[in-house]
């Protein structure tokens, strides 16, 4: 009886212990896997191969050094790693390390010790997250705040000139016009700056609210063309349009038409003086397509991933190309809450194409 006991105790243990294993193998979200006491990796579930790259096979028997860059290698930390957390108790850290195919990844890193009753150690758990989109996000706002407090500080610098140059009451009539005329310009800027961060808010709290309504696109393309004519005149572009569709949309006629002068004015941002650009309706298979095409200097492949993001602009040395970064993400989710879609076509040297497409009637 008692023997049978036992084996029932023993039968309960490797079923737990069973269930143990395939329960941290096949976590995906996490890499969970033990180290020897020299730092040998033992171990390795699914999650460590879905972040770090590497198959069991491949990584067994490898020190887990693998995973630093070759400075942190040189300078010891992962030898200081599992000597503090032999030390503690645990060991926590944050940080880059690298991926079998040589990129970086952000990791929060928990080390444990694990020891027999006796107090021999046994070796060490270690648990890994890949924050890298968390880091990247971060990094993304810290820009974007470094952009805002810019976008809003150079009008307000400019207004704050031009008013106390009025003050003083000695510009001619002329003159003082003129810089109540930047002023304008520059309030204007910043409220177009506040009405973007006010959507951005609405649309990631799902608040942007739709008033659809039938219009003609070639309304719409009108509109934006007349509404840009200021910045088309000042930066010296040649400005068409060609409407070969006769569908009519159904859509929210004043979100449309914030799409479009969004994609009209970094068109015309980025085309050189007196170079074309131009304004394409058509049919396609969805309904229609706004093509808007420039001359610029075409975006770089690895630029064209981030370019709806938020909070992200093309990489340039013009200064006349900086913003928030929040047009074309608002515009795409725009598009997309109408059941579009919004894409572009670019050559570096050779111009680019921003278009998107909508239901029609």
């Amino acid at each position: 009886m008692e023997e049978d006991q036992t084996n029932l105790g023993g039968d309960l243990a490797r079923e737990r212990d069973e269930l143990y294993q395939l329960f941290v193998g096949g976590i995906k979200d996490y890499g969970i896997f033990m180290l020897d006491p020299n730092g040998l990796i033992i171990t390795w579930n699914a999650g460590a191969q879905v972040i770090k790259g590497w198959s069991e096979a491949e990584i067994l028997n490898q020190h887990f050094s693998i995973f630093y860059s070759e400075e942190d290698k040189n300078s010891g930390k992962p030898q200081q790693h599992l000597e503090m957390a032999a030390a503690n108790g645990r060991f926590e850290s944050t940080g880059w390390r690298q991926r079998k195919d040589g990129s970086r990844f952000w990791a929060n890193v928990v080390l444990t010790p694990i020891y027999e009753k006796s107090g021999v150690l046994r070796g060490f758990a270690k648990v890994t997250r890949d924050l890298t989109e968390r880091k990247l996000t971060e990094q993304r706002l810290n820009e974007f705040y470094v952009v805002l407090a810019h976008e809003l500080r150079t009008p307000l610098v400019s207004m704050r000139g031009s008013l106390d140059l009025i003050r003083t009451g000695a510009l001619p009539p002329e003159q003082a016009q003129e810089l109540l005329d930047i002023s304008q310009t520059e309030a204007q800027r910043m409220l177009r700056l506040i009405d973007d961060l006010l959507d951005l808010k609405k649309i990631e709290e799902g608040q942007l609210k739709l008033n659809l309504v039938t219009v003609d696109p070639q309304s719409l393309v009108l509109r934006a063309i007349n509404g840009l004519s200021g910045m088309t005149m000042e930066c010296h572009v040649q400005m068409s349009s060609e409407t070969l569709s006769t569908k009519l949309l159904r859509c929210d006629e004043d979100r449309i038409l914030q799409v479009m002068s969004n994609l009209l004015s970094n068109a015309i941002k980025f085309s050189p003086p007196g170079s074309p650009v131009s304004v394409k309706v058509e049919d396609c298979r969805l309904g229609v397509r706004f093509s808007i095409t420039d001359k610029g200097p075409g975006i770089p492949h690895k630029e064209l991933r981030k370019l709806f993001q938020k909070f992200q602009q093309i990489s340039t040395s013009d200064n006349r190309y900086s913003g928030s970064g929040l047009g074309l993400a608002i515009s795409k989710s725009i598009v997309e809450q109408h059941g579009g879609k919004i894409g572009v076509d670019s050559e570096v040297g050779a111009g680019s194409t921003i278009w998107f497409e909508l239901r029609t009637l």
